[in-house]
């Protein structure tokens, strides 16, 4: 044994050696690597002597967290009852939840509720507040579980849970202690764009109506707030809320869609526009080579226009190794420029056509919601100005409608020209046949002035074909 020790101190560092012994737990191994080792006592036998006077688990405990095994070593605290705090501590350092969960089994022992809050209190920390929120309400923890579903802007279990609270002292009523609960929920649930829970919230918790019609009209839940108003026999909200936010709404959804048709009309003249100059200065760099090097982007022709008295294939690897070693970060930059409305700008056509795209969806979902408005407009009596909205959304729809297929059209075929070795002979150039090249390239890759045609593009959006019209509406 001491022999094959020796080897084993020859072949292996002495410090690894002398930690897989001190993991076997067995103090005579460790010293009899120590002793054969160069290591001076000094170093190893106060430790080991500290070791030694623990009682087993918990220097097995201390063995394996010297060693980095954390898993190993819970499990070895976990039986020293005497040590839980330690233990939960430990959990805590090292994020050994799940598996000190698996340890304490027992759902309705104190242990397990003491780890369950442990955890909930690191998943609040990470901002995990619905997990943590479920966490609390398992340990008993309810009022912690009411601060994380409320930051989680979970309602329904938030009002669950304070179901479960203790009621107040005094309150005989619900909504008197529910009630500041709600609006803060409501608050909140507005500012995600969640009225009708809002107005539920509000309705149910605080029995407060009028915010409830409030936070649906903000929402354009015009029918469900007309049910409100009427179910509570609160018709005076008719006139101080409801109507007023008809004749509001009415008005700027006027001025969106004359904003919005004067928008499309914009960015489609323009983009008809880049689409001619771009054909035409993809036919003149095909037949003059110096206009093809004033067109082209810096970075390769910067290269290619300095290119007298070298041969054509250093000339190639030159503007191969330039084009291939452009940095993530001008890659990003040169993402950003195909979403970029600038004028000139070599992407100007794929960002017309996100922008027109969005026109296009924002249309599509308007139908619904127009549809809604003129309904309650009609119904209250505001006839001229349902047929004003009517007749200013049917213009925008048709307009979009009608100019959809000239917007998105399918590429056509490479051109023949395109073909460099149609631009070889006696008299070309080493710098006519690289911009030659570089250009056919960039028609294929959709990196240079043919991008329109070779970026593969997306099915054009569509418009269904909704009955949004009022017939009663002229």
């Amino acid at each position: 044994a001491e022999q094959a020790l020796e080897h084993a101190l020859f072949l292996v560092d002495v410090d690894r050696l002398f930690n897989v012994a001190l993991g076997m737990y067995d103090f005579d191994l460790v010293l009899m690597v120590a002793e054969r080792s160069q290591k001076d006592p000094k170093e190893y036998l106060p430790f080991l002597n500290e070791l030694n006077r623990m009682p087993l688990q918990y220097r097995k405990f201390q063995i394996d967290k010297h060693l980095k095994r954390y898993t190993k070593a819970l499990k070895h605290i976990s039986k020293c009852a005497e040590r839980f705090e330690e233990c939960v501590g430990f959990v805590r350092q090292h994020s050994l939840y799940g598996e000190a969960l698996e340890i304490y089994t027992d759902q309705d022992s104190q242990e397990h509720k003491v780890i369950l809050g442990a955890y909930g209190e690191h998943l609040l920390k990470e901002k995990h507040y619905k997990e943590a929120g479920i966490l609390f309400v398992r340990c008993g923890r309810l009022s912690d579980a009411l601060s994380a579903f409320e930051q989680s802007t979970n309602w329904r279990q938030a009002f669950a849970v304070a179901e479960q609270l203790s009621r107040p002292a005094g309150a005989t009523q619900r909504y008197s202690y529910m009630a500041p609960l709600a609006r803060r929920m409501a608050g909140q649930l507005k500012e995600q764009r969640c009225y009708a829970d809002a107005a539920r919230v509000l309705l149910d918790y605080a029995e407060d109506v009028e915010e409830a019609v409030v936070a649906l009209l903000e929402g354009r839940e015009w029918e469900e707030a007309l049910r409100l108003i009427h179910y509570h026999r609160r018709v005076d909200l008719k006139e101080t809320h409801l109507q007023p936010s008809l004749v509001e709404v009415q008005r700027s959804q006027v001025e969106l869609m004359e904003e919005m048709k004067s928008t499309f009309l914009s960015h489609f003249s323009r983009l008809l526009i880049v689409r001619e100059e771009k054909k035409r200065r993809q036919e003149l760099a095909m037949e003059d080579e110096a206009y093809a090097v004033d067109e082209k982007d810096g970075d390769l022709f910067s290269e290619s226009s300095s290119v007298t008295g070298r041969s054509q294939s250093s000339l190639a690897s030159s503007v191969a190794s330039k084009s291939s070693g452009r940095s993530s970060k001008n890659r990003r930059k040169a993402a950003r420029k195909k979403h970029s409305l600038r004028r000139g700008g070599q992407f100007e056509d794929l960002a017309l056509m996100d922008a027109l795209e969005s026109i296009v969806k924002t249309v599509d979902r308007m139908q619904d919601e127009t549809r809604q408005l003129l309904c309650v407009l009609v119904q209250h009596g505001y006839q001229s100005e349902a047929t004003v909205l009517q007749h200013r959304f049917s213009e925008l729809l048709q307009l979009v409608k009608t100019h959809l297929p000239s917007i998105w059209v399918p590429p056509p075929p490479p051109a023949a020209s395109s073909n460099p070795a149609l631009h070889t002979g006696p008299g070309t150039t080493a710098t006519g046949i690289i911009n030659a090249a570089a250009l056919t390239r960039d028609h294929t890759t959709g990196t240079g002035m043919g991008n329109l045609e070779s970026v593969p593009l997306q099915a054009p959006p569509t418009i269904r074909d909704l009955s949004w019209k009022l017939n009663i509406i002229s």
